[in-house]
């Protein structure tokens, strides 16, 4: 309840502020709840196709870079304003995503395990003006996403989401960019999830 008046109280601002300049970030309200920091933002679309929008992560080391073609999706119609909500997930709920992880299979057939390398995970929806996620199909442009996250080259680092089908991480849609930051983990994906960044463990299996 908290969080749908939070977005209607940036929703009827947002209207009186109408005509605003494209590609400018109108307004950012943070609310603190048992499953984490939630920021909801209003923003418009940038005029050159080119550009993307940037917004950072409650509470995080995290950005998220929108492309113009995908804010232009998510616009209302009349205003043309976008709303986007990035929840960073609180500690103690991460843990949880450890815990409810199932087991997977590599390319060879072989049994592995997903292990979380940091406590950052982050929800990214966009909005319509009542607050409902809107069912964006696979963008045409993909989202980027940054974690600022001490790499260890010798880990095999790779970006994900959350399969709450499966209960476990996914790559799927999912692409681990290169960076030219050593502490950076930088992510693209073609469509709105729960993300986090992992590794990848083989579990050994017993020979009879």
């Amino acid at each position: 309840e908290k969080v749908t008046n939070l977005l209607a109280q940036i929703q009827n601002l947002t209207e009186m502020l109408n005509g605003t300049k494209a590609g400018t970030v109108l307004f950012n309200e943070t609310l603190v709840t048992a499953v984490g920091s939630i920021k909801v933002v209003a923003l418009t679309a940038p005029d050159n196709p080119n550009e993307s929008a940037s917004v950072s992560a409650p509470g995080a080391s995290t950005h998220i870079k929108l492309p113009a073609s995908v804010l232009g999706k998510a616009q209302d119609a009349e205003t043309g304003i976008a709303l986007l909500s990035v929840t960073s997930v609180a500690a103690n709920t991460t843990n949880a995503f450890d815990n409810l992880t199932s087991p997977s299979e590599d390319e060879l057939g072989q049994k592995q395990k997903t292990e979380l390398q940091s406590e950052i995970i982050i929800s990214v929806n966009l909005r319509d003006s009542d607050g409902e996620s809107l069912n964006l199909d696979k963008l045409e442009e993909p989202i980027e996403l940054i974690f600022d996250i001490a790499v260890n080259t010798s880990d095999s680092m790779r970006c994900a989401f959350w399969d709450e089908e499966e209960l476990r991480w996914s790559s799927e849609g999912v692409i681990t960019a290169s960076s030219s930051h050593p502490d950076q983990v930088r992510c693209l994906t073609t469509h709105l999830s729960i993300f986090g960044v992992v590794r990848y463990v083989a579990l050994l299996t017993d020979i009879g």
